[in-house]
């Protein structure tokens, strides 16, 4: 079939080049692209990747010594100092390289950035020991402030302290208790209205202890008035707690000195008063987070009542070779009693609860009733006495039980026995029962019965 001409004229007009001519175009523009030189793409990254990595401060070219403190100058000394020192800017950005920092006898030679705070730390987290009481010491680390031509630089250091050290037991907490301080140290030659440009805030983490968690630190300003402190209180878990304090300046651990203290432990904390109940008091020697550990000498306690109870010796001892010993506690009289015992510098108490017994002197009292009536079954007994004999039953149970718990030995009974009800029952009907004969022995003989002169 002929196509007319006017039919091909309608036909709309191709936009898009042909699938051919656009693959040509494609490979053209790879293969100018990878024609560049190699040189010039490096260039291009390499640019890139510094202006990634450029120091938010200016560094100066040349190097400069900056003397270390103590602190700092001791923790480097003790290994690979060129490995173990870091400097960052106050917002924390790592400047190492940058500043070319290097340890040299007392001092780092760094390239310092100009008129600018900035950082040098170790850059791991050191062990430190812990201060005598009451003592300030500089954590290694801190922050250097330039100072202006021809003048020196001064530091910034994070200061810790305890007081009292060792660490003491608080019997009314349950747990070891000691202050910590916390401060900034300057230079000497710093101004007295010296500031840290920013706040230095102080972390503070627990292992192996338990504790109320405490809120983060800031320091300001360096000196005495200007330290925080807080009351620290603690159980530890393990044989070496560790405190560990993390700030923008420094990162050290601090193995707590916390030593054995005794424990008072009652085997009843509620007892009879009035005398008819005792106790065992077991006073045990313990290492800080709970096993018993035994002395090499004799150990001495000092033991004090307060309140009405008496025990059986003033003086105890926990003999060598052994981890506890124990006393007798007796009641002697009603509410409230507290045991304290203090012995190698620690103490602690405990509080113990004398109440009013009154089931076993009741089933005493009954057990003498039905003592005394149980003698009117017997032959020749006179049914008018009933009433009599019980009232006797009653008087002769009741001292019968006093004294048995009293531990007296004539009548034979256990206080142990005679303390529980049924002890107390069998005690007082027993009693009753042979009470009211004896009595009625002793009222017929003629030693009663002889006439007055």
């Amino acid at each position: 079939m002929t196509l007319r001409p006017q039919a091909l004229a309608s036909r709309p007009r191709r936009i898009w080049p042909a699938p051919r001519t656009a693959i040509i175009v494609v490979f053209l523009a790879a293969t100018a692209f990878t024609a560049l030189p190699a040189q010039d793409r490096l260039r291009t990254d390499t640019r890139v990747l510094e202006e990634s990595l450029r120091p938010s401060l200016e560094i100066e070219r040349i190097e400069k010594p900056v003397s270390l403190p103590p602190a700092l100058r001791t923790s480097l000394q003790r290994g690979d100092a060129t490995q173990r020192l870091r400097v960052t800017d106050t917002a924390g950005q790592e400047i190492t390289e940058q500043t070319r920092a290097r340890f040299d006898d007392a001092a780092v030679v760094l390239a310092a950035p100009r008129a600018e705070p900035f950082i040098v730390r170790l850059d791991h987290v050191e062990q430190v020991a812990l201060p005598r009481d009451g003592q300030r010491i500089p954590l290694p680390g801190g922050m250097v402030l330039p100072g202006a031509a021809g003048e020196r630089e001064m530091w910034l250091q994070l200061t810790f302290g305890a007081s009292p050290i060792p660490v003491v037991w608080d019997p009314d907490q349950r747990r070891y208790r000691t202050k910590l301080w916390f401060g900034l140290r300057a230079s000497d030659h710093a101004p007295g209205d010296l500031a840290s440009p920013e706040p230095v805030p102080v972390r503070i983490n627990f292992v192996g202890l338990t504790a109320e968690e405490v809120a983060p630190l800031r320091l300001e300003r360096p000196g005495l008035d200007h330290e925080q402190g807080l009351e620290f209180h603690f159980l530890p878990t393990t044989e070496k707690p560790t405190l560990q304090i993390r700030s923008s300046l420094t990162d050290v651990d601090l193995d707590l000195d916390v030593p054995p203290r005794v424990e008072l432990r009652p085997v009843h904390r509620q007892i009879p008063g009035l005398g008819l109940g005792k106790t065992d008091v077991v006073v045990a020697h313990l290492l800080p987070h709970g096993p018993a550990i035994a002395v090499d000498q004799p150990l001495s306690v000092t033991l004090s009542i307060d309140g009405r109870a008496t025990p059986e010796s003033t003086r105890v001892e926990i003999p060598a070779g052994q981890s506890e010993t124990r006393f007798l506690l007796r009641s002697s009289g009603l509410g409230p009693v507290t045991v304290r015992v203090s012995a190698a510098g620690f103490s602690d108490s405990v509080r113990l609860h004398q109440y009013l017994p009154l089931a076993p002197p009741v089933a005493a009292l009954l057990g003498g009733m039905l003592g005394g009536f149980a003698r009117s079954f017997l032959p020749k007994a006179r049914r008018r006495a009933a009433g009599r004999r019980v009232l006797e039953g009653l008087v002769v149970a009741m001292i019968v039980f006093v004294a048995a718990v009293l531990g007296v030995a004539a009548f034979g009974l256990p206080p142990a026995i005679a303390g529980t009800e049924a002890g107390a029952f069998l005690t007082g009907a027993l009693a009753g029962f042979c009470g009211v004969i004896l009595l009625e022995k002793l009222t017929r003989s003629r030693f009663w019965n002889r006439p007055a002169a």
